[in-house]
């Protein structure tokens, strides 16, 4: 069971890393929002708080490309340390 879960986690981030890096700003916040459920739902309690800021920061009335830009950088380094820890983890096996 632990390794389903842990595959999963890794097909998750996979997905929320393809999202953040591919998602239009107009619909970046709306996105966050629905992985950020998705990922705490599966325990990945970082991932999820770096796109509830990244939610917030593109849902912001005040919110600059540069800004949104930015967010989107220090998002997808958090998702890809929280990758590399589940790899460390399972021993790559999530991935198999």
């Amino acid at each position: 069971m632990q390794a389903f879960i842990a595959q999963k986690q890794t097909e998750i981030l996979a997905r929320a890393i393809e999202t953040v890096t591919s998602c239009p700003d107009g619909t970046l916040a709306g996105e966050a929002h629905r992985l950020a459920g998705t990922l705490g739902t599966y325990q990945l309690i970082g991932a999820e708080a770096a796109l509830r800021s990244l939610e917030a920061i593109a849902a912001a009335p005040d919110a600059s490309t540069e800004g949104i830009h930015q967010a989107r950088v220090d998002t997808l380094a958090a998702l890809s340390g929280v990758a590399r820890d589940l790899d460390a983890r399972t021993g790559g096996e999530s991935r198999a």
